[in-house]
């Protein structure tokens, strides 16, 4: 039950009967997948009646995930240990990779074929995608943004060595109280020990919660052209926003500039 469109569902109460809508539609005979870290998993689970539930979850549910470094994870299955190297970086990513784990066994994969699918994976561009700019290091996470995302973000940036820097666009679809949710998730960077935080045009809230020591431009063009400064000061910068945002300008404005190795 994720807060990634509370501007179609009203409140994640209507993102859980929302979802839960989908159970009620699955075939009598058909297979419901389910997380049982979701605060929301009994409730859907008691919704899914007599179909077959499989379920996947961090250290619980018939596949299990464990992480061991930023791409690289194991998925537990019937007690057995496999390892896994994803593409991207961060554990929402490996929550994902357990999450089509268990729908593809719920389809009958076979588990070599899962493991080398999830190898072999490619990803869209901006999803924390890592790139090395003449010793930034620079994560694309531009292709969309979710509040539970950009907490993911946050932990993982939060995690890295030497100065940290969250650059930040806008969050679309939260619905009326989208100010405070951006609010909220600027003193989550601030209280997670960012060292620094940029935003830019309607990102404005995000700039006021982390306080008085973040940076705001009310253009991308304005921070388009900054942005290269700003950055030579910082060992790992995390760039993300809404699709709508536009943040994959500042990346490609950032690569442009400084090439990469």
């Amino acid at each position: 039950a994720r807060a990634a469109h509370l501007e179609g569902f009203g409140s994640k109460d209507g993102v859980i009967e929302g979802k839960g809508e989908i159970i009620d539609h699955t075939e009598p005979n058909g297979i419901v997948v389910l997380n049982v870290d979701e605060p929301a998993f009994p409730i859907w689970k008691r919704r899914a009646g007599d179909r077959v539930v499989r379920t996947f979850g961090r250290n619980a549910g018939d596949v299990q995930w464990h992480p061991k470094t930023d791409q690289a994870f194991e998925l537990q299955i019937d007690g057995m240990r496999y390892p896994i190297r994803l593409p991207t970086l961060g554990q929402h990513f490996m929550e994902n990779a357990a999450a089509a784990t268990a729908m593809c066994l719920a389809v009958g994969a076979s588990l070599k074929d899962i493991c080398d699918g999830l190898e072999t994976a490619t990803i869209e561009p901006g999803r924390m995608t890592p790139l090395n700019l003449n010793g930034l290091r620079l994560i694309d996470d531009t292709y969309n943004a979710s509040p539970e995302a950009v907490c993911a973000a946050i932990d993982w940036l939060a995690g890295q060595g030497g100065t940290r820097m969250l650059v930040m666009g806008h969050l679309a679809e939260l619905g009326p109280n989208a100010s405070d949710q951006m609010h909220t998730l600027g003193q989550y960077a601030k209280a997670k020990g960012i060292d620094a935080l940029v935003a830019v045009g309607d990102a404005l809230p995000i700039a006021d919660g982390f306080g008085a020591d973040a940076l705001y431009f009310p253009e991308l063009s304005a921070l388009e052209a900054e942005v290269v400064p700003l950055v030579q000061s910082v060992d790992t910068a995390l760039v993300k926003g809404s699709r709508s945002a536009r943040m994959d300008r500042v990346v490609s404005a950032l690569s442009h500039a400084l090439g990469r190795v």
